[in-house]
């Protein structure tokens, strides 16, 4: 049963070793041509990335708990239907004056609830 002594020495641990190795290098090599070719140079557009924040629908989901689940689903639906942002929709309609709905949303970004 022992007599190739296999139980004593795995014979393919340096293969595997080997092979470990080579799939590492691989990775970085194509990690460093990954972040060459795509990823220096970028620039974030700030004025942009805050455009993105304010005519997104899914702000709606923080007045919930301010003016309840069916005004906020009204303004969301109305939001995706006109493409106005939800914190113009709010003022308009006298739910939430636009600064209180501007620290709602200054709030859930320092919780964490929105990723800056």
């Amino acid at each position: 049963m022992t007599q190739a002594g296999q139980l004593e020495l795995n014979v393919m641990m340096p293969a595997l070793g080997s092979a470990l190795f080579d799939a590492m290098d691989w990775l970085t090599q194509a990690l460093n041509a990954a972040t060459a070719k795509n990823l220096k140079g970028l620039k974030v557009d700030h004025e942009r990335c805050l455009m993105f924040i304010h005519t997104s629908v899914g702000l709606a989901t923080l007045l919930n708990t301010s003016i309840g689940y069916a005004a906020a689903a009204e303004v969301a639906k109305e939001s995706e239907k006109t493409g106005k942002p939800v914190r113009d929709i709010v003022a308009a309609r006298g739910l939430m004056k636009a600064e209180e709905f501007d620290r709602l949303v200054e709030q859930a970004a320092v919780e964490g609830n929105i990723r800056k």
